[in-house]
């Protein structure tokens, strides 16, 4: 588990008291030089990158967590596609919950505000197909088949009939533990576009329109499954 291993490299930097809601400077008393030596040492441990100053002094140790896992999930990804999203979310639940609410997909309509219906095609409990229809911020309903590969750590999709605007559209769902009871979801999205749609060439503008209703779709499913999964639990 993240937490586990981030938990190893603070104990090593004779770093006390670490538990998630411990923030670096403010609890910790870790200064710019310990942090940095931090930033270091996660890199090398996990195999990630980050930005310069990307860890921040008013970072709790659940941040730096979620961080390393959307970090993680991004770098399995490599591709020339138009455009592409990582959104990220740490949910309060163990991952084997989490991973039963991303799979059963029979069960959105009742559990995610923006899922209208779902029609299966095939599900053999690792490849489903299915029909969806979502209601978009401005109430258009949009219609789109999904066809996905399930495991517990990796569910990937691809839509062989994307959102009308889109010419591909595909992505996946990673799951990962921070704790036993605290499982990070992020969700990567990558599509090309359509370049015409309903008689009207899509240009530069509209790609950035489309960028953002992707991301902010992305954004509040993540949200709905965390309000969702918290609820029950």
């Amino acid at each position: 588990m993240i937490f586990g291993k981030l938990k190893k490299i603070l104990t090593r930097m004779d770093i006390d008291d670490i538990h998630l809601d411990k923030k670096l400077e403010a609890d910790l008393g870790m200064d710019s030089q310990e942090i940095l030596c931090l930033n270091i040492n996660i890199e090398k441990e996990f195999g990630v990158n980050f930005l310069d100053g990307e860890i921040k002094r008013d970072f709790s140790l659940l941040d730096i967590s979620c961080l390393i896992a959307i970090r993680q999930d991004d770098n399995l990804i490599s591709d020339s596609f138009q455009g592409r999203i990582t959104e990220g979310i740490c949910i309060n639940a163990d991952a084997g919950s989490v991973y039963s609410a991303l799979f059963n997909v029979s069960a959105w309509p009742s559990k995610l505000p923006h899922v209208i219906k779902v029609n299966i095609i095939y599900d053999d409990g690792f490849y489903q197909e299915f029909d969806m229809d979502v209601e978009s911020d401005n109430g258009e309903i949009i219609s789109v088949r999904s066809v996905r590969r399930c495991s517990p750590e990796r569910i990937s999709f691809f839509q062989p009939k994307p959102p009308r605007f889109l010419k591909h559209h595909c992505g996946e769902w990673f799951i990962q533990s921070i704790t036993q009871d605290i499982t990070h979801v992020t969700t990567i999205h990558r599509w090309n576009y359509l370049e015409i749609c309903n008689e009207d060439v899509i240009n530069g503008e509209d790609h950035i329109k489309i960028k953002d209703l992707l991301s902010k779709h992305a954004q509040f499913a993540l949200l709905s499954w965390k309000k969702n999964l918290e609820r029950v639990c």
